[in-house]
């Protein structure tokens, strides 16, 4: 695209632009808004402003402190005044305009007002840029004159997603940067302080799972704001995992939404899974492997999952959404969740079922799946910041985690070999550990005991967990194994209520330590 196409002609007064230059020397460590100031001045034609001086040498000082600021990543007024350097023929104006606005102030109002309109004015630019490779798009559909009509639209689809995307690059930024915190302010730290204090408070700042240890190792459950992924080898229960999550959240928390007027809601994404096979694993998990909704009439199975928690508004509600393989990105997901708002309810809780079946909300140029995967987990964590939401998602393990499991003989090996997983064994990509808050390697264990007939007297079955990477504090946990309920080959035994976990640390332990109660066990006897 040429540069004369993405130039846009200022629409500033020169008020406005004395806003702005007073904004700059006040808001010199809010980079974005600085960034924002930037890219709009650098984009503006000559022909808007050169024709009167006293707009020239102004759009010249901001464009000159902007760069400044962004080049030595300056963070205050008086870096800013002692390095800046007019020299030349605007010295004299500059240098009087600075002296006139150095100790000037925008009301909060008027701020936002700037910020609104240098925002507002980027997003105009961008449209401009793209409005007529759309139009063009568009056009096509409409005369019929292209070769694959699904391709078409994928083309106009991925126009739109970028149009969005650029337009979130560009939002307005004062409101974020009342959320900075300057410690000198004894007001703004009291108030801060209070915040941490009703949040330690609250139930619902941390979503607990139905695992005493795993809570421990999560200091306390999910943390609101953070993405978490599920690493394991195929069929490895990473999917498993995320329905126990789900369903506990549902069951052990006790939510209270931003909005009190609106359900607390769990949203279960699968991108892999129908709602209808999504309902027959929760069904299953319920009620054992051997349920069949064939055995009742439909409005008992309703009742059943009502009772087992499961199904109704108690604590919160679980919502289950199926979408196709590689059908939406995080902005779908966040159109998603501003819909469900609509309908009255606020997501609490995210899960998606899994991080490689999502496309990247801007597709990069190679087409790198590594690559593509860094930025989809980025976009999560925007996604869980801007939401203020926990998100739990998963991720594949590469071939040789799959080798290291398979060369492992006896259960005593295959356990020492899941306890050696880590980053280096991420499929595609090892920015996925780099870029979420805590990356948790799963693995699905089994330990039969033979007789001499060589038949099989029991098998007891084990879910093995190791943090390999947390932003978090220094975790009590990072290791441990729980047991799946008997006769049941998606539900973890939850000891969230007894007064000893059931999970256990060693391996030893977890050999030794088969609990006699049958209601708790996971052994099956042949």
């Amino acid at each position: 695209m040429s540069k004369a196409q993405e130039k846009i002609a200022l629409k500033f007064n020169l008020a406005m632009l004395d806003r702005t230059i007073i904004a700059i020397l006040t808001t010199v460590s809010n980079k974005k808004f600085i960034s924002n100031i930037s890219k709009l001045f650098n984009i503006l034609t000559k022909e808007s402003y050169v024709v009167e001086y006293e707009k020239e040498f102004r759009v010249y000082l901001i464009k000159k402190m902007t760069s400044l600021i962004l080049s030595n990543n300056l963070t205050t007024k008086e870096e800013l005044l002692s390095e800046l350097n007019v020299d030349g023929k605007y010295y004299d104006a500059c240098t009087n305009i600075l002296n006139l606005y150095h100790d000037e102030y925008l009301s909060p109002e008027e701020l936002d007002n700037l910020d609104k309109m240098i925002s507002n004015q980027l997003k105009y630019g961008i449209i401009e840029n793209k409005i007529d490779d759309l139009i063009d798009g568009i056009n096509i559909l409409k005369a019929e004159a292209y070769d694959d009509y699904n391709e078409e639209i994928d083309k106009i689809d991925g126009m739109i997603n970028r149009l969005a995307l650029d337009f979130r690059d560009v939002e307005d930024t004062i409101a974020d940067s009342r959320f900075d915190l300057d410690l000198s302010d004894t007001a703004i730290l009291t108030n801060k302080i209070q915040e941490c204090i009703d949040d330690e408070n609250n139930p619902s700042s941390k979503v607990k799972t139905g695992l005493q240890m795993f809570n421990t190792m999560l200091d306390g459950g999910f943390e609101k704001g953070r993405v978490y992924c599920l690493m394991g080898v195929a069929k490895g229960f990473k999917s498993g995992l995320m329905l126990n999550i789900a369903l506990w959240a549902k069951q052990y928390n006790n939510f209270r939404p931003k909005d009190p007027t609106k359900i607390p809601t769990v949203v279960y994404l699968t991108l892999e899974n129908t709602t209808k096979e999504t309902l027959r694993r929760i069904a299953v998990w319920s009620f054992g492997d051997n349920f069949k909704f064939s055995g009742y009439k439909a409005k008992d199975c309703v009742e059943l999952l009502k009772q087992a928690s499961v199904a109704g508004n108690n604590n919160a509600t679980l919502q289950i959404l199926y979408r196709q393989n590689k059908s939406i990105s995080t902005l779908d997901i966040d159109g998603i969740l501003t819909d469900l708002e609509e309908d009255g309810k606020e997501c609490v809780m995210l899960i998606v079922d899994y991080i490689t079946r999502l496309k990247p909300a801007r597709p990069t140029k190679s087409g790198e799946v590594r690559l593509e995967l860094s930025d989809i987990t980025n976009e999560l964590s925007s996604l869980a910041k801007d939401r203020d939401i926990p998100i739990v998602t998963a991720a594949q393990m590469n071939r040789e985690a799959f080798r290291m499991l398979e060369d492992a003989q006896t259960f005593e090996e295959k356990v020492a070999a899941a306890g050696k997983m880590g980053a280096s064994q991420t499929a595609e990509s090892i920015n996925i550990i780099q870029n979420v808050d805590c990356a948790i390697v799963l693995n699905r264990l089994t330990n039969r005991k033979l007789n001499e007939a060589g038949i099989c007297e029991y098998e007891d079955n084990y879910l093995m967990l190791n943090m390999v990477a947390s932003r978090s504090n220094s975790p009590k946990i990072t290791k441990f194994q729980t047991r799946f309920a008997e006769g049941n080959h998606l539900r973890l035994i939850a000891d969230i209520n007894e007064k000893v976990p059931i999970s256990t640390i060693t391996t030893e332990e977890g050999i030794n330590s088969r609990l006699d109660n049958s209601t708790t066990r996971t052994v099956r006897r042949v």
